[in-house]
């Protein structure tokens, strides 16, 4: 249940201004951004390029969102998504991605089902990894309630590999300099994030089909190469266990709080993720995070959800206390 008053204090507040920052929307972004998201043997790209922007949003679109296109067919057959992610390099006309690291994303899956061993993480082993990823800095007690409460099961592999393929970080060795040395040459190399990430090329697909009543050839083409990552991936989300939830989504612009009447439906498109923590939806927009009350530009959006699925169970980032919702989601403003 929902404390009454915790719930009308942020929905009074949905859309509070925030500090103008860099980012766009951000509900959850890593917050060790110096560090890479997977351990590394060479020197992780520094600055703060290494966000996970794919809780970013566009500003346009929430009434016009068309959920006819994401309810899949009773007769289609997607190829299995280990497929999909091995052809993908050469079935993508744009060349965006390279076999190298799609065979880097289906090997992380594969330690990480090695891992799970097709069982649920203890629940003081997902509070371990949360804490540990947030550097010993103890959860709210608030939040460490709501982990305690929620009830997380086994997830199965396929599903597994949709939600890590949609969370991942792609990235590449980029060499900086060469050392020559007698018997052999010593490389300076750096981690850095991959030019086109699988999930924000998704994304950027589905919230351009989302907001209109009929694709462009080209728009049609982009779809139907992620059609069956949309498909295996919606599966997924739906198979995780849903909770009541209140969540948080920040933005560093201010919307037009015409377009969103009380009472409108909508969505923005996309897969729709936001964080149980609400520092996480100001991480981009206010650096001091001690006090939301300070910040000076931007929306933030406080989301009462009964469809959420929490996945930081089996994310790469836990800390990012992150839940995700079936593509077709709609929302409905309750107040501005």
């Amino acid at each position: 249940s929902l404390d009454s008053r915790f719930v009308r204090e942020f929905i009074q507040t949905s859309l509070r201004r925030l500090s103008d920052h860099s980012g766009g929307w951000a509900a959850m972004d890593h917050p060790n951004q110096e560090e890479s998201p997977a351990p590394i043997t060479h020197e992780p790209e520094s600055g703060p390029a290494s966000g996970t922007d794919r809780f970013q949003e566009e500003k346009k679109g929430f009434a016009s969102f068309q959920a006819r296109h994401f309810r899949f067919e009773d007769h289609y057959r997607p190829p299995p998504l280990e497929k999909w992610l091995r052809d993908l390099s050469e079935a993508d006309p744009k060349r965006r991605f390279t076999r190298e690291q799609t065979d880097g994303l289906l090997q992380k899956w594969a330690d990480a089902c090695k891992a799970l061993q097709r069982r649920a993480p203890s629940v003081e082993e997902i509070l371990r990894r949360i804490v540990s990823e947030r550097k010993g800095q103890a959860l709210p007690t608030r939040l460490e309630e709501t982990v305690r409460r929620t009830v997380f099961g086994p997830v199965d592999e396929r599903a597994l590999l949709a939600l890590q393929g949609y969370s991942t970080e792609l990235y590449k060795l980029y060499e900086l300099y060469t050392i020559p040395e007698e018997e052999y040459d010593f490389q300076i190399v750096k981690q850095v994030k991959c030019d086109f990430q699988i999930y924000k090329e998704f994304n950027n697909v589905c919230r351009a089909l989302a907001h209109v009543a009929e694709a462009s050839p080209d728009l049609q083409q982009e779809w139907e190469l992620f059609k069956p990552f949309a498909y295996h991936l919606n599966a997924a989300i739906r198979s995780l266990p849903k909770v009541s939830a209140v969540l948080y989504r920040g933005a560093n612009f201010v919307i037009d709080t015409v377009a969103y009447p009380v009472g409108q439906q909508g969505s923005w498109g996309g897969i729709f993720s936001a964080s149980s923590d609400r520092r996480q939806a100001v991480s981009f927009v206010e650096e001091d995070l001690t006090d939301i009350r300070a910040a000076r530009q931007g929306s933030y959006f406080v989301i009462l959800s009964d469809e959420a699925r929490p996945m930081y169970h089996v994310s790469v980032f836990p800390e990012e206390m992150e839940h995700l919702h079936p593509l077709e989601q709609e929302l409905q403003v309750c107040s501005v």
